[in-house]
This record gives C-alpha cells, sequence and structure tokens, in this order.
C-alpha cells in the first residue's frame, strides 16, 4: 500500500497537456485517435466549461470542452503534433502543465499504456528496413 502513496520527483516521466474543443463528438474523435490508435495518452479527462476570451478585437463567450491528455514526458512531442493536426481551432490551446510528482503506480500505468505499442511499431519498422536492404543485396 506504500507504494500507492509514495510520489516520484521525476520530470522526464508523467506529462499532462490541456487544449479546449468546440464540440464534444470532435473531442471524442481526437480522443479515439490518440488513445486507441496511436497509444500516445493513457488517459483524457474532459470537463464541459464556459470559455471567455477575446478573439480578433472581440469578447467571445461559449461552452468548450476542456480536456487533459494524460501521457509520458517522451510522447509529448508526438501528442502535441497529433493534436496540432487534428484540432479545428485556427489557434488552438494546447499547453504542458509542468509537474514533478507522480505516484510510482499511476506512473507505470501511464508509461504501459502508452509505450508499448508504438514501441511495437517502431521494431517492426526497423526489421522491415533490415528486411528490405537485405533483400535489395541479394539481387
Amino acid at each position: 500500500m506504500a507504494s500507492r502513496t509514495v510520489l516520484k520527483k521525476n520530470r522526464k516521466d508523467g506529462a499532462i497537456i490541456v487544449s479546449t474543443f468546440p464540440e464534444r463528438r470532435i473531442f471524442s474523435a481526437v480522443a479515439r485517435n490518440l488513445i486507441v490508435d496511436k497509444h500516445l495518452c493513457a488517459c483524457i479527462n474532459v470537463i464541459k466549461i464556459d470559455s471567455l476570451y477575446h478573439w480578433k478585437g472581440k469578447l467571445e463567450i461559449h461552452e468548450e470542452y476542456l480536456a487533459l491528455f494524460k501521457s509520458t514526458r517522451k510522447r509529448v512531442p508526438a501528442l502535441i503534433h497529433e493534436i496540432e493536426k487534428i484540432h479545428p481551432y485556427e489557434v488552438p490551446e494546447i499547453v504542458e502543465l509542468k509537474t514533478n510528482r507522480f505516484s510510482k503506480a499511476y506512473l507505470s500505468w501511464l508509461d504501459s499504456e502508452t509505450s508499448d505499442y508504438l514501441d511495437a511499431l517502431q521494431e517492426d519498422n526497423e526489421k522491415n528496413l533490415a528486411r528490405n536492404k537485405k533483400m535489395r543485396n541479394e539481387k
């Protein structure tokens, strides 16, 4: 039980990315792509919010969906790239919250949910490249 409450102080491990979306259905498509298809984050929380902001000289007031993407530091660049690529806003909010404390158990879960799939894909790509190179050399 003690391992659940011990906090790890390593900024390189866990990450939280925040973004907002105009509609739940858009967020749902993004979430499915990032969690199920690409394994770039282990969990995403979404909260319906009211946003007030200036946009092109005018005060805007809109309902939005605030998303908290929970991942590992090594997946942050790819996660941000994917959010930018598929985000519907002209200027999307994409913010990395800096934190240096995650429980060991939670951090272990984040790592297991975000690494296996992408590491296996990279390994397969490397094997295919080596196989193709070998076949070309044999010709």
